[in-house]
């Protein structure tokens, strides 16, 4: 049978076997008598054995009983009381103390949502106030700004909760004294217990840091205090472009589909001609050098705020997206060669039907306008691309360019372009391709060159141009009506420039 003793430590009762209370009881007493004396020995003391119930609670969750191996435990992590020797404020800031490298975590304990801003505010070694009013103030001018895209009105919250997703919350006593760059010994109890005794009578109190020594002056205090918010500044800023950036561009070149303002989607990539050149060869290459400075911009910012240092990780990276673009730039140059040469073959049409006041642009769809629509038009041009809603095929219209002259009659001038990795070849087949017009009365109909993934688009894109009369006008008939005398242009969507290469 063990003999056990029942005691309150903090406020907290605890079960101590007997030789674990008679260690404890030894410990405490050295302490009493080394602070007994002492100005504010007795705060001091309560402070001690407040953390002493934490570490113990901390260590025997799961025990009934506190055993000799927790109080040793505990003993070890708070310091042996024997080495607190000699002049007993020189002693506890001076002697036995150790280098120790702050964490950041979000300190719970002084929380307004998640203890964010506060466990910054420790990591930095300044009063919560200095962050807290600062992140209001942006938060409120940055939602009143106007901005292009209506996210970044919010881009300070979003990284709040991302912040609070990635940082620990300082649970143990430890990771609470990591927080604030403390080993958790004796003396930092003693010290943190003398600097909020000063603070609460207006005075101040002079220390040394941590890790022990002189932290060399006010000026050095304020230039590490300004690098460490621009350390998190920059982290933050970091993590929250490389999320989003990585986001963006896998979901765009894996999954194929629009992402906020953005059209671009991998699938295009399967209705380009690349030569004999794997879409998913190029789609992968794609992705690794776009989505690897996202994840290195991520890796820098957990270097930042959270001291994570994987030296082989970034080099690895850094060198697979050296060898990525060097890839891509090989086969960039051999999907250039199949296209090395162009011939442009032109041909005019003068037509009595084309004399009208308003000459009308017909665009002809076979399968009607339940498409995506990609417009981009100005006072002398308008160009059109439609992908079918199926993903299966995309249409191509020759791009239309009007020019006003002070001729008497209109007449039109069609280019018909051609691509080929040979001279001849491009001639030959620039004068063998039909003509994506019809003249009607009063106007012209133009259908599209349609592609897919069997039948692709090798930039060989036809234009118009239509050479108006003195006084006559253009206009678009369908499928979105526009007229050519406005001189605002239209965009529909605005990503349209992503497309326009088709």
């Amino acid at each position: 049978m063990t003999k056990v003793e029942k005691v309150s430590i903090g406020g907290i009762a605890f079960v101590l076997d007997e030789e674990a209370y008679g260690i404890l009881d030894s410990y405490l007493g050295e302490l009493r008598d080394y602070y007994g004396e002492r100005d504010g020995g007795g705060e001091i003391m309560d402070d001690i054995e407040e953390r002493l119930a934490e570490l113990i609670t901390e260590k025997s969750r799961g025990s009934e009983v506190v055993s000799v191996k927790i109080v040793n435990e505990v003993i070890s992590i708070l310091g042996d009381a024997g080495t607190l020797t000699g002049d007993g404020n020189a002693s506890e800031e001076t002697g036995g103390s150790r280098r120790c490298k702050k964490r950041l975590y979000r300190n719970t304990d002084n929380k307004i949502l998640g203890g964010v801003l506060s466990g910054i505010a420790a990591w930095l070694g300044i009063d919560e106030i200095m962050i807290r009013a600062p992140f209001l103030i942006l938060c409120i001018a940055m939602f009143f700004s106007s901005f292009s895209h209506d996210w970044l009105n919010w881009v300070f919250p979003i990284a709040y909760l991302v912040l609070w997703i990635c940082m620990p919350k300082a649970a143990t006593y430890e990771q609470k004294a990591q927080m604030r760059g403390e080993s958790g010994s004796i003396r930092d109890i003693g010290k943190n217990s003398r600097r909020s005794r000063a603070n609460s009578a207006g005075g101040k109190y002079v220390g040394h840091a941590c890790h022990g020594g002189n932290n060399g002056g006010p000026d050095r205090t304020v230039a590490r205090t300004v690098f460490r918010v621009l350390a998190v500044v920059c982290g933050i800023f970091f993590m929250i472009a490389g999320i989003c950036g990585a986001a963006v561009i896998f979901s765009a070149v894996v999954l194929g589909v629009k992402i906020g303002w953005s059209a671009f989607s991998g699938d295009v990539m399967d209705f380009i001609w690349l030569g004999g050149m794997n879409a998913m060869v190029l789609k992968s290459l794609v992705l690794l050098v776009a989505g690897i400075p996202a994840i290195l911009l991520i890796y820098l910012s957990l270097a930042l705020l959270f001291g994570v240092k994987k030296r082989w990780f970034a080099v690895s990276m850094l060198v697979l997206w050296l060898v990525s673009v060097s890839a891509l730039a090989v086969s960039a140059v051999s999907i250039a060669g199949r296209y090395s040469h162009r011939s442009v073959y032109d041909t005019e049409f003068q037509d009595a039907r084309l004399q009208s006041d308003t000459l009308y642009i017909d665009f002809k769809s076979e399968n009607g306008w339940d498409v995506e629509k990609y417009i981009e038009a100005t006072r002398s041009q308008y160009d059109m691309a439609c992908i079918d809603k199926t993903g299966k095929s995309v249409m191509v219209y020759p791009e239309i360019r009007i020019v006003r002259t002070d001729g008497d009659s209109t007449y039109i001038r069609y280019e018909k372009h051609s691509v080929s990795a040979s001279e001849a070849d491009a001639i030959y087949k620039s004068r063998m391709q039909d003509f994506n017009m019809e003249i009607a009365e009063g106007g012209i109909t133009v259908s599209p060159d349609v592609y897919t993934a069997d039948s692709k688009y090798r930039f060989e894109r036809d234009r118009i141009f239509i050479y108006l009369a003195s006084g006559a006008e253009a206009a678009v008939k369908s499928p979105v009506y526009y007229g050519f005398s406005s001189d605002e242009a239209i965009t529909i969507p605005d990503s349209y420039w992503l497309l326009k290469a088709l």
